[in-house]
């Protein structure tokens, strides 16, 4: 039969005398000396399990607590990030983004976005962000305006021929050519052989033709896509980093956050993107653009007289009323002038047309130069 006993009362205020005896006592009924004598709050190095709690409230199990004279868990602050294998690894700091590292050969870090132009001047980076600006889609050939030409200037024509038969109603008999005589446009009696001249009929023995061709002024020609590129590329670049954030990534300032923009590494030249840089962005540094057009030029050739006849009148003054007539020669069919043979005028053709234009072809081309490549995410 077991025998109970009481265990003693602990007491702190003890004599060196008594102090063994007790923890042996104490020690007999299942506690420890440390927990008995310092109450439940100290724990015994090397054997208490208590959980030790970061200031962020992530909990770590490390298999040994840390100790503290008020007989608390330990506490402890820092920004650390656990590794998920015992250690841990610094976060970015405010304003700067946790990125992949950029790969051997290439540059990084820049946030790009691309613009079609014409367009406004790109926004300016963010801070601790330095601008690059380049462009990509060289232009096509120049879009050269139509050639015209002016108006036709300094072309001129020659009246008809006019022959004419005095004495005769069905041009008959002598000839005269009064085309001379009246080629001014002036009125003028018609020159007829005789002393009394009662009959005469005319016809015309030629069309009016032309003396002059005349010329046209040329109008200037240009292009209007003056612009060299399609597309202006606008990056952001990250010229120093802030730090590792892990295995194979580095801190970089945070982008700007506006739509479309990539991350992106740089290479020179025409190169081939790495795994996982997926979007290529092909580029270049600076063109030389020699597009142009060429001179309009205007010919020639049709160049057409309008209308041009005689009038033979009954008046000297080449007027006409109720009672003094006149007849138009205007036909290589014979007229009888017979009634009208006071005076006579030729209305002058009038030279007429226009100039076909030429020239304005599109001549060079846009040669892009210093290629380069973006691979973005």
């Amino acid at each position: 039969m077991m025998k109970s006993f009481l265990c003693p009362r602990p007491t702190r205020f003890l004599s060196s005398l008594t102090l063994p005896v007790l923890v042996a006592s104490v020690v007999g009924c299942g506690g420890t000396g440390a927990d008995t004598l310092f109450g439940s709050g100290g724990a015994s190095a090397g054997t208490a399990t208590t959980a030790s709690t970061s200031s962020s409230g992530a909990t770590s199990s490390s298999g040994t607590a840390g100790t503290t004279s008020s007989g608390t868990a330990g506490t402890t602050s820092s920004s650390s990030t656990s590794s998920g294998s015992g250690g841990s690894v610094a976060a970015c700091q405010a304003g700067y983004t946790c990125v992949d590292a950029d790969p051997a050969g290439w540059t990084g870090h820049y946030y790009v976005t691309e613009t079609a132009l014409p367009a406004a001047a790109a926004p300016a980076c963010p801070a601790n962000l330095t601008a690059h600006t380049d462009h990509t889609g060289p232009a096509g050939a120049a879009q050269c305006t139509a050639c015209t030409c002016g108006a036709l200037q300094g072309a001129a024509c020659a009246p008809p021929d006019l022959t004419c038969y005095a004495g005769s109603t069905t041009c008959a008999g002598t000839a005269t050519d009064l085309t001379v005589q009246l080629e001014n446009g002036a009125c003028d009696k018609p020159a007829l052989p005789g002393v009394v001249v009662l009959q005469a009929s005319c016809k015309l023995t030629s069309p009016a033709t032309v003396s002059a061709a005349g010329t046209c002024a040329p109008s200037a020609t240009d292009f209007p896509n003056k612009q060299s590129w399609a597309t202006r590329i606008d990056a952001c670049g990250a010229d120093t980093s802030a730090g590792a954030c892990g295995a194979g990534k580095v801190c970089v300032p945070d982008g700007s956050g506006a739509a479309g923009e990539s991350l992106c590494i740089r290479q020179d030249g025409t190169a081939t993107c790495p795994a996982g840089w997926t979007k290529v962005i092909q580029g270049y540094g600076s063109s030389t653009d020699t597009r142009a057009c060429g001179a309009c030029t205007c010919g020639g050739g049709d160049t057409t007289c309008g209308d041009s006849h005689y009038t033979f009148y009954s008046s000297a003054s080449c007027t006409t009323n109720p009672a003094m007539g006149s007849t138009s020669v205007a036909s290589a069919q014979c007229t009888d002038v017979s009634a009208d043979l006071g005076g006579a005028r030729a209305t002058l053709p009038t030279a007429k047309g226009n100039c076909p234009a030429g020239g304005g072809a599109a001549t060079g081309a846009v040669t892009p130069l210093n290629p380069f490549t973006y691979c973005c995410q």
